[in-house]
């Protein structure tokens, strides 16, 4: 098979389902002269010239990968998987609309990486291309116009880090995390979702940091009663809203879980036996 080159354009009509860039629209479709290689081994993957290195690495984790998305939330994916690769952070930002210091996004059913990967250990890869696959699996599940927009951005965050392994815990450790909750320095962890509904901006989070607060509010909840929280998980895969599915499965308030999340902080910051743990 001949390589060809093709040049794609990006509409950026759909959200942006990443950090402070999450429900950006635009009225006018933003098109870009980058153009892709498809990779002959795997034809799931498109890269810029000179990212072929990266898009090796992107393709021997890509399989597992969706194994993973697909084994921890229970479904598959209903369509293909498209994953974009750009050789520098610059072209990466230039198309996607999305900040320099951003290393992956998903828009319009496809997953974008930046050229900032190929700095990155092979694992952190990995856990990003998961992360953003959740995002993909999520948008594919739930749609972009109806529901998917009522599922709340600490939720969707704190699910891709979970079932990832989460990048932004080799940023920021757990007792990190848990010194900015206690000193207030947190999310609000409510129902809402929306298009526009960005957490982290409104309450001034480092991105890392509210990923890593966002991962361990998840977790908790999973400790709590797993069986019902798959079923949560089942529920939004087969189009349910969140709120609603948060109501008739896990019989308890938001607002008690976190009550709860936050005592169980601080015991474990009580304990003088307390360590970083992951």
């Amino acid at each position: 098979m001949n390589k060809r080159s093709i040049g794609i354009p990006i509409q950026l009509m759909a959200i942006v389902l990443f950090g402070c860039t999450m429900a950006q629209q635009s009225d006018q479709a933003r098109k870009s002269n980058v153009q892709f290689m498809p990779m002959e081994s795997d034809n799931r993957i498109y890269y810029e010239p000179r990212a072929e290195n990266i898009a090796r690495i992107v393709a021997s984790y890509l399989p597992e990968s969706i194994a993973t998305v697909e084994r921890e939330l229970q479904r598959p994916f209903v369509k293909p998987v498209q994953v974009k690769i750009f050789e520098s952070a610059d072209s990466f930002a230039a198309v996607t609309d999305v900040s320099k210091q951003e290393w992956g996004v998903m828009i319009s059913g496809t997953v974008f990486l930046s050229g900032l990967v190929k700095t990155a250990p092979d694992d952190h890869i990995k856990a990003l291309l998961t992360h953003e696959l959740v995002h993909l699996y999520l948008q594919q599940r739930l749609g972009v116009s109806e529901r998917h927009p009522t599922l709340p951005m600490w939720f969707e965050e704190g699910l891709a880090e979970l079932v990832s392994g989460g990048s932004a815990m080799a940023m920021v450790t757990e007792p990190e995390a848990t010194r900015a909750i206690m000193a207030g320095q947190h999310f609000f962890s409510d129902a809402a979702g929306g298009l526009v509904h960005p957490e982290r901006c409104k309450y001034g989070l480092e991105s890392h940091m509210f990923y890593r607060q966002a991962e361990m509010f998840v977790a908790y909840l999973q400790s709590l009663d797993g069986t019902k929280f798959q079923s949560l998980l089942l529920a939004l895969a087969d189009g349910h809203d969140f709120e609603g599915s948060w109501r008739s499965i896990l019989g308890f308030s938001l607002h008690d879980a976190w009550q709860k999340f936050m005592g169980e902080l601080e015991s474990r910051a009580r304990d003088p036996l307390n360590k970083e743990r992951r």
